[in-house]
């Protein structure tokens, strides 16, 4: 199983989009949705007086979150659905704690309540409870709570993420476009055909022609000629 589309959308829901590095809580340089030099490439600190764009957050991000879901593939042993998938991976993309939880413990011994139960004890700090909430209701009762909406901010080049500039992106429509169609080729048009006309071939004198011409003697033959041309289409003779 892997992450969803609306898993990968509500996990950068809890965590917002920073599009430059910025200092996190504890000092550690990050860029995009967490990602640190710890996670590999691209390093934060190459990526100074840059422009990035919210795709290109999703595509670190999509790199980085891959090894929490196998570590949440690892962690049970019981069938998950894809809404117990996706909380899952966003619950160890958070706490890092996925193979060492009470609440999954009880979960596999098929302690259904009990691990619910479990499941808030995650909730330090205090700053952290909603989202905890929102990541069990999605295990337990399949409810997603994002909306497709996620923050995105921008950081000034000392490292300060500028919070009063954010703004919010349906990350899930943008996830969800396909590409447009290429437009077809118009086709050529096609010259109307015109019908041939046909030729008929000239009428051959008649044997009785002949002998008119023959008997009309010289004064007589043009005429006969050209009454000939006219009733045939033969061509006047050379002469």
């Amino acid at each position: 199983m892997n992450l969803s589309e609306r898993g990968a959308v509500e996990i950068v829901s809890h965590e917002a989009i920073v599009l430059s590095p910025y200092f996190d809580s504890v000092g550690v340089l990050t860029v995009f949705v967490g990602h640190t030099a710890a996670a590999g490439e691209p390093l934060p600190s190459r990526m100074w007086k840059q422009t990035y764009t919210v795709v290109d957050a999703l595509r670190v991000f999509q790199k980085d979150v891959e090894r929490y879901s196998a570590r949440v593939r690892l962690a049970f042993t019981r069938p998950l659905t894809q809404e117990q998938f996706d909380a899952a991976v966003s619950f160890d993309f958070n706490t890092g704690a996925i193979n060492r939880a009470t609440w999954v413990k009880k979960f596999n011994a098929g302690d259904i309540a009990g691990a619910r139960k479990s499941f808030m004890d995650w909730r330090k700090p205090a700053e952290i409870i909603p989202r905890r909430q929102k990541e069990r209701d999605l295990f337990f009762d399949g409810k997603y709570s994002g909306n497709g909406l996620v923050s995105v901010y921008p950081a000034d080049g000392d490292g300060k993420v500028q919070w009063s500039k954010g703004r919010k992106v349906d990350l899930l429509s943008m996830l969800s476009q396909k590409p447009a169609e290429a437009p077809k080729p118009t086709p050529k048009p096609v010259a109307p055909s015109i019908p041939e006309t046909p030729v008929s071939e000239p009428r051959k004198p008649s044997a009785g022609w002949i002998i008119l011409i023959a008997t009309a003697g010289a004064a007589g033959v043009t005429a006969a000629w050209e009454w000939i041309v006219q009733t045939t289409g033969l061509i006047s003779p050379w002469w």
